[in-house]
């Protein structure tokens, strides 16, 4: 997935910083999805990260405004999957960017079927 977004996402960070920082929060959102898979299946990782706001103190996975809305989305529907809510910010977070064709012509996503890859691999680190 790493390898995806830093093959698709290119720019010359002297002109387009705000790329990189694009690239790093999807990162960073694969992450947080895989720890929060691992919260519930390693018993280290749980003692970790005992309680969701630890991700904010001890790792810095996320940040105060990310950790409200995760806990909003997981009070108003209660049977969301907590797992998978840092991918859809990815995906949300590629699509304002990078989902119309104006952007594609700036250059920073090789082509329209480039950006269609990218959210494939999400829907296959997502299987």
């Amino acid at each position: 997935m790493a390898l995806a977004i830093s093959t698709y996402l290119k720019s010359d960070t002297a002109t387009e910083p705000h790329v990189q920082v694009i690239r790093k929060t999807c990162a960073g959102y694969i992450m947080l999805s895989f720890i929060l898979v691992m919260r519930d299946v390693s018993s280290p990782i749980r003692i970790r990260f005992p309680q969701l706001r630890m991700l904010v103190e001890n790792g810095g996975l996320l940040t105060e405004t990310e950790l409200t809305m995760l806990e909003g989305s997981l009070s108003n529907f209660p049977g969301a999957c907590k797992y998978w809510i840092p991918i859809i910010w990815m995906c949300n977070l590629l699509k304002k960017h990078y989902g119309e064709l104006t952007a594609i012509d700036r250059g920073n996503v090789v082509n329209r079927y480039a950006y269609n890859d990218l959210i494939n691999e999400v829907s296959l680190f997502q299987n």
